[in-house]
């Protein structure tokens, strides 16, 4: 699933894996342009193992309300957060250029526009208008 939203003027588009392989495959074998996101959920550690290029790292809670970022991460490290349940990883600079803090708030993701309500919503809709 891809999702774009508007953060501090600049557009973010944004990879959704949700799903087990697409969590497990995260960026391995895939590099992000300065306007990419991959948004893993749910998801409270990652590793850039086998990663040829640092990444800066932000983790949300289940508000997508950033409890922690990590810039900069280099190839072979981990990083995790207490109370994150997904994180969301950029090219290396990119969450300071989209003023990612803590306390920030991804906007257009909240509850209603998580990936799960939109994908229940979505087959709610479809038996709506088939029947």
């Amino acid at each position: 699933m891809k999702k774009t939203i508007l953060l501090s003027g600049k557009t973010l588009h944004l990879r959704i894996a949700d799903g087990f392989f697409s969590r497990a495959r995260g960026l391995l074998g895939r590099k992000l342009g300065a306007d990419e996101g991959l948004l893993i959920t749910p998801c409270m550690a990652v590793h850039t193992f086998a990663m040829g290029y640092p990444l800066d790292v932000v983790f949300l809670d289940r508000d997508h309300q950033v409890v922690k970022t990590v810039s900069s991460l280099q190839p072979w490290r981990t990083a995790g957060a207490a109370g994150a349940h997904a994180v969301l990883e950029l090219s290396s600079g990119q969450a300071a250029q989209y003023g990612l803090s803590p306390g920030t708030v991804l906007p257009g993701m909240g509850r209603d526009d998580h990936p799960a309500n939109l994908l229940a919503a979505d087959g709610a809709d479809r038996q709506k208008n088939s029947g």
